[in-house]
């Protein structure tokens, strides 16, 4: 066909030649020799099994062996960026060691900071190579070690529970919505709320109602209608109603993430291509943030998880709107506002402040700028 370049042979070979030149180079043999340890060194090392000093000195050996290579390379090319693969690999022996002398809950979460550098690594290098873009290495890097740090407490199979957790009653709604195949407009397993204080006293105790029950014509539970709906197209993989909200927080986390980059990379567009870190730095700090990790765990089921993802998004596709002037955009965005006003109660008290705000700072913006403040509304 003309104007189509159809592989031949020859290029064939060439790009064979290239990719297999670039896997048999010793930092990348390394860097993914490391990753593999660190994915294994959890499962195997401990009690009646592998020395976990194993584990930390082949690492601190891959990590000579690293910077053996970063200096022979140094002698010829001086690429800087070699030397991030020694610094992780150290990284990974100093987690292994403290590790190693840790016990109970504290030794495992070594174990899971190793897995992480495990995958900065592994991206790292695959950066380094050019299998894939500095970007895209980087925030699919971010994105799988938070989904895999919110998702650690799967391990122990049990809902969260504590004073500021409600896993238990969520997960009542999501097996009802699964059982039923609707979404309950009352609950009866629910005991009376009586707000009077006089009540039990001034009435006998044989016209106490007993009925009780919460009305939830008007709650907001699509993420027991995600949460239900999941199970049921998964059933035949043998997943439950329970696997999918134990999993749920979790999941949540990773795409909240993930829309959390977007959207700071397209608010700072105008300092491209320095948006892209405030991005990373901005996904990074909200996925390892300890607030956030307690609540968007795996065992969180609750309705407040599915919300700040969806306000993330909202935000990201209303900017976009903005910036694009675009129907398509603007539509996207008006469906996304709509799933998280009915997702999460938390929207309005949360969500319209943190919008007014923006629109207002936006505004601002244009103006010290000595822009047109609406030149952008679609």
């Amino acid at each position: 066909m003309q104007g189509v370049n159809l592989p031949t042979s020859k290029n064939l070979d060439k790009w064979v030649e290239g990719v297999s030149g670039r896997i048999i180079e010793p930092l990348f043999i390394i860097s993914v020799l490391t990753f593999i340890l660190a994915i294994i060194k959890p499962f195997v090392s401990g009690a009646n099994q592998i020395p976990p000093i194993v584990f930390t000195a082949i690492f601190i050996i891959l990590g000579i062996l690293s910077s053996y290579f970063v200096y022979m390379y140094f002698r010829k090319v001086k690429n800087y960026y070699l030397m991030g693969v020694p610094v992780l690999i150290f990284t990974e022996a100093l987690f292994s060691y403290h590790g190693m002398n840790s016990v109970g809950w504290m030794a495992g979460d070594f174990n899971v900071f190793g897995v992480v550098i495990g995958i900065y690594l592994l991206f790292y290098v695959l950066s380094v190579h050019k299998f894939l873009s500095k970007e895209v290495a980087a925030v699919i890097a971010v994105v799988i070690s938070v989904f895999l740090f919110h998702l650690v407490p799967a391990t122990n199979p049990y809902l969260t529970s504590g004073d500021a957790f409600d896993s238990h009653w969520h997960y009542k709604i999501v097996n009802n919505t699964y059982t039923t195949e609707h979404v309950m407009d009352y609950d009866n397993l629910t005991y009376p709320k009586i707000t009077d204080p006089d009540y039990y006293a001034s009435t006998p105790e044989s016209q106490w109602k007993t009925s009780g029950g919460l009305d939830f014509s008007t709650n907001f539970n699509l993420h027991a209608v995600f949460m239900a709906s999941t199970a049921k197209i998964l059933s035949p993989l043998g997943i439950n109603q329970y696997d999918t909200a134990m999993l749920f927080g979790g999941l949540m986390a990773g795409f909240a993430v993930l829309f959390m980059y977007l959207f700071l990379r397209e608010i700072f567009y105008a300092y491209a291509p320095h948006n892209k870190l405030v991005g990373l730095i901005g996904a990074f700090c909200l996925g390892f943030n300890y607030l956030y990790s307690t609540r968007s765990i795996a065992g969180s089921d609750e309705a407040s998880e599915m919300g700040l993802m969806l306000m993330a998004a909202t935000m990201y596709v209303i900017f976009n709107a903005i910036k694009n002037k675009s129907l398509k955009w603007t539509l996207l965005a008006g469906i996304t506002f709509f799933f998280f006003s009915v997702a999460w109660s938390g929207y309005a008290a949360y969500a319209l402040y943190a919008l007014g705000l923006f629109a207002v700072l936006y505004a601002l913006a244009k103006f010290l700028n000595k822009e047109n403040t609406f030149s952008h509304v679609p």
